[in-house]
């Protein structure tokens, strides 16, 4: 999960299924943000979100089994 910011910090958080260079696919509108319009040049941020913790907690819980 990652947060795209724009040049006036109206953000959204999507979910990143691929990455080739500096092309990402992804889902967007995640963890009840909306689908907005951004324009080239704005922030992809990898920040601390419910999905990241709950993913990493999950991850955790695997390994210990």
């Amino acid at each position: 999960y990652v947060t795209l910011e724009s040049n006036s910090s109206t953000f959204e958080i999507v979910k990143c299924t691929a990455r080739i260079d500096d092309v990402m696919t992804i889902v967007r509108a995640q963890e009840n943000t909306i689908a907005l319009p951004f324009s080239a040049g704005s922030r992809v941020q990898l920040r601390v979100t419910a999905a990241n913790l709950l993913s990493a907690v999950n991850d955790l819980n695997f390994l210990l089994l």
